[in-house]
């Protein structure tokens, strides 16, 4: 299960919060420690002042942000400083509905476009340069025929050349008919290979559930760690898009009258535009 996974509460009084964290929360001894304690280490730049026993640390494994409270030791992934019973609602036009999130870890969260390809360039290096440790992030596409669909990334990117297993990962997109609000396809298969996380190509759902800037020279097999190639001929270009449903991710309920989500029953398509969102108070 990946690290923005999160239940609903065992208990009433209890907030959303993954399973991993509520045994962290619950076991002192499994709580996580600073710099030279194991793989965690301060994360730069953050001035705490508000909140003098909090401290930012970076997991140096997934290459997220936590926060520890020195005095009780516990962690969370939410900052101190974000005051949760303020005003929540949307401030940035999204392209999507919020109600899309509900029940992911982004939902009441503000979000912002942190990657438009059409103004930061089409490369997958540049797409993880503005996302990598961005957190839990929403991928939302049109493609040059006019079709609108996304995908919902829970535990965000990191270039690790890794895959990931993940329950609650999706994709969504808008039915060609009229006044249609998306729909969603889960993850189906079990959780295994939801997410790839490859430095050299774009945003990768499952082997070919949604892929999209594919790398010239795609890892293969089982192998799992650094891509230390540097040739920019390797990268992938975000222009393309494949996506075959079934495999990884549920195929279209046939009343829609489609079965691809890039329209009709396309299996390739060209982007004519995609942006990243993700929540600024995450990063």
């Amino acid at each position: 299960m990946g690290l923005f996974d999160f239940l609903k509460p065992v208990e009433d009084s209890l907030p959303l919060v993954s399973s991993d964290l509520l045994a962290r929360s619950k076991n002192s001894s499994d709580r996580r420690v600073p710099t030279g304690h194991g793989r965690c280490r301060r994360s730069q730049g953050l001035n705490m002042s508000e909140q003098p026993h909090s401290q930012k640390l970076l997991d140096e494994e997934t290459g997220k942000n936590y926060f520890w409270n020195t005095e009780t030791g516990e962690t969370t992934w939410d900052s101190p400083l974000v005051e949760k019973t303020g005003d929540t609602r949307q401030t940035e036009a999204l392209p999507f509905p919020v109600d899309l999130l509900a029940g992911t870890y982004l939902e009441g969260r503000q979000l912002s476009c942190i990657f438009q390809a059409s103004r930061d360039g089409w490369s997958a290096s540049k797409f993880h340069s503005l996302c990598d440790n961005r957190g839990p992030c929403v991928v939302y596409c049109e493609t040059e025929q006019g079709s609108r669909f996304g995908a919902f990334n829970p535990d965000g990117w990191c270039s690790d050349d890794d895959y990931r297993y993940n329950l609650n990962t999706f994709l969504f997109f808008w039915p060609a008919k009229d006044g249609a609000g998306p729909v969603k396809l889960p993850k189906v298969g079990g959780g295994d290979t939801a997410l790839f996380d490859y430095a050299r190509s774009g945003p990768h759902f499952g082997a070919d559930g949604l892929v999209i800037g594919a790398g010239q020279a795609a890892v293969t097999g089982l192998f799992a760690g650094p891509d230390f190639s540097d040739s920019d001929k390797t990268q992938g270009q975000l222009k393309d898009v494949i996506s075959r449903l079934g495999q990884s991710y549920a195929r279209i309920p046939k009343e829609f009258g489609q079965t691809s989500i890039l329209g009709g029953d396309r299996e390739s398509a060209r982007l004519a535009e995609m942006k990243v969102y993700a929540a600024p108070e995450l990063f």
